[in-house]
């Protein structure tokens, strides 16, 4: 199946407590979702896990000139810094276009997600985490800012852009800028 946004202002938000937040699942294989807004803002938040968008379809963004933020949060304390959850903390874990359109593509990650080893169980602390899947980034700014939260014996991986077997992680950006911290 197919859906699209094409209004000015696209603005989705999942939230929830004790489990995964997801503003986007593209359940099937040959299902996409474009986003062709001047402005899309996605966002995740949950004291358990979170992700913006997931699944095994395709999330597409078309917009020319177009700003996109994806934006998640593990919040356990309310205290809106990032906490350890029990479950993912990623921002796309989907098949993904941007394209050359975009102005600008923006991923920010705050708190950690538990990498149980395990593909498709609980997958770690990422921007983008490529799992089988393809990720293509044309925007003409690409920006990821992950700031985890610190568990050594749960959390101990962080990455900006993580590619598992079979990932393909293309950026074309002109600016690319790919932050990833320690927090509390």
């Amino acid at each position: 199946g197919e859906v699209r946004f094409n209004g000015s202002n696209t603005e989705l938000l999942a939230e929830s407590k004790g489990m995964t937040a997801q503003a986007i699942n593209t359940t099937k294989n040959d299902s996409k979702i474009y986003f062709n807004s001047v402005v899309t803002n996605i966002g995740s938040k949950s004291s358990f896990g979170v992700n913006a968008i997931g699944g095994n379809g395709t999330a597409c963004f078309t917009g020319k000139d177009s700003i996109v933020n994806i934006d998640v949060l593990v919040d356990k304390n309310g205290d809106g810094i990032g906490d350890v959850g029990d479950s993912n903390a990623i921002g796309v874990m989907s098949d993904l276009q941007v394209e050359d359109g975009v102005k600008e593509f923006n991923i920010t990650v705050k708190g950690s997600g538990v990498d149980s080893k395990n593909v498709g169980a609980s997958n770690g602390t990422a921007a983008i985490f490529a799992l089988s899947k393809n990720v293509q980034i044309d925007a003409q700014k690409f920006t990821a800012n992950v700031v985890a939260g610190v568990d050594k014996e749960r959390s101990d991986n962080t990455y900006g852009v993580r590619a598992s077997t079979g990932g393909i992680v293309t950026v074309n950006s002109a600016v690319i800028d790919i932050d990833v911290t320690d927090g509390k």
